[in-house]
């Protein structure tokens, strides 16, 4: 009766220890898996079910691709099932910040627009992420809520547990499962069934009541899980090690593109900048020939204007003579008029009908001479075309002569038809001549005619005259533009040669200036590198000079117990002469060597500020033993100063000394010296008892 129950204490002392040795591997498991990182993110996080939208249902999906520690990156992608397969890809990134989990949209990787609508941008909503475990599956709950209509909501995202180890899915259910999901949980298989993971109190209480009455063989089968668990703990640390080795590798190798990316930035932007300044040099020489051209146009105008101003005279004094004539003409008719009523007899109509002939004909070749008039105005008009045309061509001297013979010819025609016209007057007032020996009563009437007749010959004279000014005029004003086309058309060669050489001058210069650029670089690449083993040599002496002051400082207040007792019976030795105040620091301080520099420039500017927060520093600066800056509060806004260095001056020494140590101590000063193209800026700190020195030499000419 007694003997299965004695089997029984038998096989629980057997059990204990090996229960004892799987408590110890298992809080050495725990102790793993908690310190692994976030690897388990990678891969694809599905939706559970979509959301609806009047383009048709979205489905959603995550890719984790890449994790560093509790970080990691990838993409989140959104498509419509409506046939259209509109798709969009957000970068994602976030990270774990112990149990919270933050992760934020990034740039848009791939957009396809829906036919009906547009995608939301919810990238400005504040997420809610949050993790959790139900039966077999790991849930990622993103959640926006008060953003936008379109965005709010929340969506599901999962992994079946079984895509894991099962030391991960330990990790997972500790980590983020409620208290149940951890008493009752037994690691995920692909071949078992999607229930293991969802059994109630009542069967774990069996489980439990089953591992105490293991048979040995069970219980070794047992430590085998348990041992298998811990090398896939140990494979599972074992490769995210070698991940987070190839993300270091990677990081370097992304810095070094990176590097090299900036470098052919930076080159590419010195390229394009000397491009502008070479398009903008271009720019103003083609202004200022655009500038010039404009101007010789501006004159070119003013002088056409001119010529088109003296020809509107011309037409306006010819008009006034045709107006004058018909004028004439009118006055005849009513003389023809009043003598047609002396005229009472047949002989008197029949010399009024001579009268009214000779009218006539005076009336058509008056009218003819109109016509001729207008014609030579027109003639004028061509002729000044011609003229303007000849200008531009070789043979304007032919045209020249041409247009002279032209206007010999018209004033020939002009002096024969007036000749005409005379001859004309003179036969038909020697008709009336004849006529008034008949009739006697008429010679008042004549001499009427007569004086109408010699009024109209004056004025025709004067219109011959004013025609001949008017040619002469002409003359001159296509002489002036004939001279001013030669000048400007001289002026253009001698612009185009001073262009020409202006150009080679700076093509020159160009090719000087880069050559002493390429100098400069090289003296410049050589000035570092002894710029660096000065700085290096300077923060040795000053670290020497520190320990230096350190222990004379010690000494001295060793030295100042022992001779406390002596300073009240001896009275301090008057001497006969002290430096004064403003040299007392260089004297009384040690001035520690920051630097020596060698420029090429003459003109030195040195610029102080406040290195760091603005606390109240107060410095003065010596040059060559002479103060130049008293007392002087630094801050945002720098002390400047300027330094001409010459061939009989060559060595110059600037020594700043520190009025106050300011409400943050030491006394600290930016220090920023242009020499040139030649840059220098050193962080100085002093106090009540070191003074910084720096020294330039001038190597130039």
């Amino acid at each position: 009766m007694f003997k299965p129950f004695l089997k029984t204490q038998q096989n629980l002392a057997m059990v204990m220890p090996k229960k004892l040795i799987l408590l110890a591997l298992f809080i050495i498991f725990y102790t793993i898996t908690h310190a692994q990182y976030a690897g388990w993110m990678m891969g694809t996080w599905k939706s559970t079910s979509g959301a609806t939208t009047p383009s048709g249902n979205v489905t959603s999906a995550i890719q984790i691709n890449d994790v560093s520690e509790e970080s990691f990156t990838g993409t989140k992608t959104s498509e419509i099932n409506n046939g259209s397969h509109a798709k969009i890809t957000i970068a994602i990134s976030g990270a774990f910040r112990g149990k919270g989990l933050y992760m934020q949209d990034g740039a848009v990787v791939h957009k396809e627009g829906p036919e009906n609508g547009q995608w939301h941008d919810c990238s400005a909503c504040s997420q809610g992420n949050k993790m959790m475990i139900s039966h077999d599956s790991l849930i990622l709950i993103s959640s926006i809520s008060g953003c936008d209509n379109g965005c709010d909501g929340e969506t599901f995202y999962y992994r079946l547990l079984s895509e894991y180890d099962s030391s991960t899915q330990q990790y997972l259910v500790d980590r983020f499962g409620r208290p149940s999901d951890i008493i009752g949980f037994r690691p995920y298989h692909p071949q078992e069934n999607e229930t293991i993971a969802s059994n109630d109190d009542s069967e774990l209480s069996k489980n439990d009541v089953v591992a105490v009455t293991m048979t040995p063989d069970a219980t070794a089968e047992t430590i085998k899980q348990a041992e298998k668990r811990h090398q896939d703990s140990l494979d599972n640390i074992a490769r995210i090690k070698q991940q987070q080795t190839d993300n270091s590798i990677r990081l370097a190798q992304q810095k070094k593109r990176e590097q090299e990316i900036a470098d052919s930035l930076n080159l590419a932007q010195q390229k394009e900048q000397q491009r502008v300044k070479d398009s903008l040099d271009n720019v103003a020489r083609i202004k200022q020939q655009q500038l010039v051209a404009a101007t010789l146009l501006a004159q070119q105008k003013k002088r056409e204007q001119e010529i088109a101003d003296s020809l509107n005279l011309v037409q306006q004094k010819e008009q006034q003579r045709i107006k004058d004539s018909l004028d004439n003409v009118a006055r005849l008719e009513q003389i023809r008029l009043r003598t047609e009523d002396s005229l009472r007899d047949v002989q008197t109509k029949k010399r009024h009908q001579q009268i009214a002939d000779s009218l006539n004909l005076v009336q058509q070749k008056e009218q003819q001479r109109i016509k001729d008039s207008l014609d030579n105005a027109a003639r004028l008009a061509q002729i000044k075309l011609r003229t303007e045309d000849s200008l531009r061509d070789v043979q304007a001297k032919k045209r020249q002569q041409q247009i002279a013979d032209s206007l010999n010819l018209a004033q020939q025609k002009e002096q024969q038809r007036i000749k005409d016209s005379l001859d004309n007057v003179a036969r038909i007032r020697q008709q009336q001549i004849n006529d008034s020996t008949l009739l006697a009563q008429h010679k008042k009437r004549e001499q009427e005619i007569a004086d109408s007749l010699s009024l109209v010959q004056q004025k025709e004279r004067q219109r011959i005259k004013d025609s001949l000014d008017n040619a002469a005029r002409l003359a001159q004003i296509r002489l002036r533009t004939e001279d001013s086309l030669r000048n400007v058309q001289v002026k253009k060669r001698q612009q185009e040669v001073a262009d020409s050489i202006n150009l080679v001058n700076q093509r020159k210069q160009q090719f000087i200036q880069d050559s002493l650029q390429s100098v400069a670089a090289a003296n410049l690449q050589k000035q570092r590198e002894a710029d660096s083993l000065r700085n290096v040599q300077a923060r040795k002496r000053q670290q020497e000079i520190a320990d230096s002051l350190a222990a004379v400082r010690k000494q001295q207040y060793n030295d100042s117990l022992q001779k406390a007792t002596l300073a009240k019976a001896v009275p301090p030795a008057t001497t006969g002469s002290s430096p004064s105040a403003a040299e007392k620091p260089l004297t009384s301080r040690t001035s520690v060597l920051l630097g020596t520099y060698h420029i090429t420039s003459p003109d030195i500017l040195i610029e102080l500020f406040d290195n760091g927060e603005i606390d109240g520093d107060r410095v003065s600066v010596y040059h060559n033993n002479a103060i130049i800056v008293s007392n002087q509060t630094l801050g945002i806004k720098a002390i400047t100063l300027n330094i001409h260095a010459d061939t009989t001056n060559r060595e110059h020494e600037f020594v700043l000394v520190a009025e106050n140590l300011g409400s943050i101590p030491p006394n600290s000063a930016l220090m920023r010296i242009t020499a040139g193209k030649q840059i220098y800026k050193l962080s100085v700190n002093t106090d009540m008892k070191t003074n910084a020195r720096i020294v330039f030499y001038y190597d130039g000419n």
